[in-house]
C-alpha cells in the first residue's frame, strides 16, 4: 500500500497538504497522481516498484504485507518524510521558501535582499527536534574616519508567531558581533571598487515553529547587502544496497544522527542497514546492509 501528499485544496502553505492512501493501481496511474497534485509517495511493500521516480520523490518502507511486519519500527523515519512532506509542499529541490513559512532555504539557500532596519524571520524545515542554522551575511564596511566602530551585532529570538508586532529587545540573544574583514575609502568608490565582506554565524534553535534575526547597528558605516539562511544536511544516498533519505544534520557540531537505510528494490536485509549523519553533511559509519533476492544479482548499486 502507498501512501503519498498531495497539494489539496486549502491553498497557500501547510494547510492545503493532503495525504491519500491508494493501491498499486492508484500508484501507477500518472493521470491521476498530476490530476491529484501528488508531490511525496511513500511506498511501503517489497513487491511493488517506484514506478516515476523522476516525477516524485518516493521514500521506500521495504517490508512485506504481513500482520507479524513490525511497522513501529520505521515509525521516526516515516514521521520524517511526511512532515518534511507537509512543510514543503510542491517545492522539493529547497532552493526557494516553503510556502508560507518565511526566509529559510535548503542547503543551497536563498539570498535576501536587505532593507533598513528590517528585521527577518524564518521557520526552519524540522520542526521535530534541535536544529542548527547558518546565517551567511554579505555587507560593505566604509572607512569612515568621523564614525566609531567598524561591527554589527546579530540576534536571534524564538518564536510560534510569525507576526509578532512588537519583540522586546530583551527577549532577543546575541549570536555574535560582526566585524569587516575589508573597508573602502573614497578612492575605491571613485574607481567603483566594492569591497564585500562574507561572514558566517551558526544558531542552535529549538522545537519552536521559527525565528527571527535582528541587526543592531552600533554606529559604523556598514551597509547589509544580503542575508543567507539555510541548514545542512546529508544527501540522499545508496550504500550497500540500502537507500537513506535526505536527513538533516544534528544541533550539535559533533552530533551523529543515526538513520536506518531500506533496502532497495528486488534485496532483502542481510543486516539492519545503518549510517550516521555527521555534522558537516556527510555520511559516517556505514553498517551492515542488504542482498539481492534470489535470482537477481548486484548490478550498479541495484539489484536486476
Amino acid at each position: 500500500m502507498r501512501a503519498w501528499s498531495g497539494g489539496g485544496g486549502g491553498g497557500g502553505g501547510g494547510a492545503g497538504v493532503a495525504v491519500a492512501w491508494g493501491s498499486e493501481w492508484n500508484a501507477s496511474n500518472l493521470e491521476e497522481l498530476q490530476n491529484s497534485g501528488v508531490q511525496y509517495i511513500l511506498n511501503v511493500t517489497r513487491e511493488i516498484d517506484n514506478f516515476f521516480p523522476g516525477l516524485f520523490e518516493y521514500h521506500n518502507i521495504r517490508v512485506y504485507d504481513e500482520e507479524a511486519t513490525d511497522l513501529l519500527a520505521y515509525w521516526n523515519e516515516t514521521y520524517k518524510f511526511i512532515t518534511r512532506a507537509a512543510i514543503w509542499g510542491p517545492d522539493r529541490n529547497k532552493t526557494a521558501c516553503p510556502p508560507a513559512a518565511g526566509n529559510l532555504g535548503g542547503q543551497n539557500g536563498i539570498n535576501i535582499p536587505m532593507e533598513d532596519g528590517q528585521v527577518f524571520n524564518a521557520l526552519p524545515p524540522v520542526v521535530y527536534r534541535l536544529l542548527r542554522v547558518y546565517v551567511e551575511v554579505k555587507f560593505t564596511l566604509r572607512d569612515c574616519n568621523s564614525l566609531p566602530g567598524e561591527t554589527f551585532n546579530l540576534y536571534y529570538h524564538e518564536s510560534n508567531d510569525d507576526r509578532e508586532g512588537y519583540i522586546k529587545e530583551s527577549s532577543f540573544t546575541k549570536v555574535d558581533t560582526v566585524a569587516a574583514d575589508e573597508s573602502f575609502t573614497q578612492v575605491d568608490v571613485g574607481d567603483r571598487i566594492m569591497k564585500l565582506n562574507t561572514e558566517v554565524r551558526d544558531v542552535k534553535v529549538s522545537t519552536r515553529k521559527g525565528f527571527y534575526l535582528a541587526f543592531q547597528d552600533v554606529g559604523a558605516c556598514i551597509a547589509l547587502v544580503s542575508v543567507r539562511v539555510f541548514y545542512k544536511t546529508c544527501p540522499l544516498t545508496v550504500r550497500n544496497l540500502a537507500t537513506f533519505p535526505d536527513t538533516v544534520t544534528g544541533a550539535d557540531t559533533s552530533s551523529l544522527v543515526e538513520v536506518r537505510g531500506s533496502c532497495v528494490n528486488r534485496s532483502e536485509e542481510k543486516d539492519e542497514p545503518k549510517m550516521y549523519c555527521g555534522a558537516d553533511g556527510e555520511w559516517l559509519v556505514p553498517i551492515g546492509g542488504c542482498v539481492c533476492s534470489p535470482g537477481y544479482e548486484e548490478r550498479g548499486g541495484g539489484c536486476q
